[in-house]
């Protein structure tokens, strides 16, 4: 699987699971408190996790681009130097 299509994975859970923890705290008058705390701590704990594992790949592709980038300038900053001392 490609790094930018787990992105938009991690995304996704990210996003679920911030619906679910919000709609947890939302049901504090129809569940017991136990059962709250537990969704919203439960749901809140895999939001930090989802959020984290995309932000690490975001990363990554961020680094990938910027050393593609940066040889790419060697490169061609080597060519030109050697274009005017030719």
């Amino acid at each position: 699987m490609k790094i930018q299509s787990k992105v938009y994975l991690y995304n996704f859970f990210t996003v679920v699971f911030a619906l679910l923890t919000v709609v947890s705290i939302s049901s504090i008058g129809t569940n017991p408190l136990y059962t709250v705390f537990v969704n919203v701590m439960l749901f809140g704990v895999l939001t930090s996790i989802c959020y984290n594992k995309e932000n690490q790949l975001r990363r990554i592709i961020r680094n990938r681009r910027r050393s593609k980038k940066v040889q790419l300038s060697v490169y061609r900053g080597a060519g030109r130097k050697t274009a005017c001392v030719a």
